[in-house]
């Protein structure tokens, strides 16, 4: 059946979200020479969305990029076939079907598959409801949630296939310190990298940092080190004005803190790294510097 595509809103539940426009670009030449060779899927009846055109509109459910290439094109029509609208489940079935079409032309990057899984475990579904559903293993949908829990840099890494995807790898990554877990992964990544080598660099950096020596009580020793410079006598003159602390104050109160840290004889760079007290020094610190 023909259907105006002015009429077709973009299915919500779509986990895919990357259109290279020079795919786009040939697949609207290749439409230009060859017609439309498979209709799009798409959902009767929107009248759960807030929109102008729900009386006449449809939602896609397989077929985006066929249905923008023919809106590059100029067409006023295309060719669909019309599924009932889903009663009560419509977000739950589009979201599934959306994913078993993409799927099965592997069109989605991993991250895009770990958001999508994590939209259906957002509706309560288990993983191993997710893998029956999808016809894919319990492990892949773990493993493509993992990455999510990782800052989208290293999320983009894993989408170009630069790192293994695999939540031993994210839990390896986890072992690195936040502010240098970005900078680490993009020195190791690159095609055809194993697990296992993540695995021992990881391991490799956190003895590395465990086993430097504290020089001070570790607020003071790896604030100052990660600051990268020492207090700078500018302190004291913006306490003469009144506007902080005297700095060996400052520095006093944060020796009395590790003193009474539970955690002080396993002190390191990896156990002080979230630490309360040297996140405040280096912060002061810098402002010592910004005056």
């Amino acid at each position: 059946m023909q259907i105006p595509t002015q009429s077709i809103l973009p299915n919500p539940q779509q986990p895919r979200t990357e259109f290279a426009e020079t795919k786009l670009q040939e697949l609207a030449d290749s439409m230009r020479v060859n017609g439309l060779l498979h209709p799009i899927l798409v959902e009767e009846g929107v009248q759960t969305l807030n929109c102008d055109v729900c009386s006449s509109a449809y939602i896609l459910i397989d077929g985006e990029r066929r249905w923008r290439a023919a809106k590059l094109l100029g067409w006023r029509a295309i060719e669909a076939s019309i599924r009932p609208a889903a009663n009560g489940t419509g977000a739950l079935e589009r979201t599934i079907l959306a994913l078993v079409a993409n799927l099965q032309r592997a069109d989605l990057n991993p991250v895009e598959e770990g958001r999508a899984y994590e939209s259906l475990a957002q509706m309560g579904i288990s993983n191993a409801a997710i893998a029956h559903r999808l016809g894919t293993n319990v492990n892949r949908v773990a493993h493509r949630r993992a990455i999510l829990a990782l800052p989208e840099e290293l999320q983009d890494l894993m989408a170009a296939n630069l790192l293994p995807i695999d939540v031993r790898v994210v839990a390896a990554l986890e072992l690195v310190p936040a502010e240098q877990r970005v900078e680490f992964a993009r020195k190791l990544a690159r095609p055809g990298l194993k697990i296992k080598s993540v695995q021992v660099a990881a391991q490799k950096l956190r003895d590395a940092l465990a086993a430097a020596r504290v020089e001070d009580e570790p607020a003071v020793f790896f604030a100052h080190r990660r600051a990268g410079r020492p207090a700078l006598p500018t302190w004291d003159a913006l306490h003469q004005l009144g506007k902080l602390p005297p700095w060996p104050g400052v520095i006093d109160a944060a020796r009395r803190t590790c003193r009474a840290c539970e955690l002080r004889e396993e002190a390191s760079a990896v156990v002080c790294s979230r630490c309360p007290a040297v996140t405040m020094l280096v912060e002061m610190i810098g402002m010592s510097h910004e005056h």
